[in-house]
């Protein structure tokens, strides 16, 4: 779990509006991994590294290398999950603060010049 730490902290830091950082500060969990299915082969589970959780709308942020990651390893998953899926690729994003921004955790508003990369 180190190099996810660091991994973690990376997207942190990259995160500059500081609202956003501390809205997503509320929400991180030390990080568990749940197997899940990857909804594009048969009986294919990927790891996914849960970063942060929201009890109340059920929903959680993930890590995971595998399935749309490297280039989305971030996404957004139900929590707890009744068919263990990773979700379709809608819900994968490049960047831990885009995840977040389109979660169910995220209150704020986003600036009108804000691009989901």
């Amino acid at each position: 779990m180190l190099e996810l730490d660091a991994i973690l902290r990376e997207a942190l830091d990259t995160i500059s509006d500081p609202e956003v950082v501390a809205a997503i500060s509320k929400y991180l969990v030390a990080p568990r991994v749940v197997m899940r299915n990857w909804d594009y082969a048969d009986n294919t589970q990927f790891p996914c590294s849960i970063v942060a959780a929201d009890s109340e709308s059920q929903t959680a942020i993930a890590y995971c290398e595998f399935g749309f990651g490297p280039n989305c390893p971030w996404g957004i998953l139900n929590e707890p999950s009744e068919h263990n899926e990773m979700g379709m690729d809608c819900s994968w994003y490049s960047r831990l603060e885009d995840a977040f921004r389109q979660s169910m955790m995220w209150h704020g508003d986003n600036p009108a010049d804000h691009e989901v990369q």
